[in-house]
């Protein structure tokens, strides 16, 4: 099964950015393929977990997406 899992920005050592991490790393321990989206990541937060799932950078606000004053 293929999963998304999606996250505000990752920038410092909170619980809800450590229980996304170790959900997903389990969820591939169980041969699911998980992705994490966010906007933003801070990598001195949790290097020991970031190597360990695919993680997807979405700058915000996203190009061509919200009108331009």
């Amino acid at each position: 099964m293929r999963i998304a899992m999606i996250h505000t920005p990752f920038r410092a050592r909170f619980g809800g950015e450590r229980q996304i991490l170790r959900l997903a790393i389990e969820l591939q321990s169980m041969g699911q393929e998980v992705e994490i989206f966010t906007n933003g990541i801070n990598e001195g937060t949790y290097p020991e977990f970031f190597d360990k799932v695919k993680i997807n950078v979405i700058p915000y606000p996203i190009a061509g997406i919200l009108p331009s004053a």
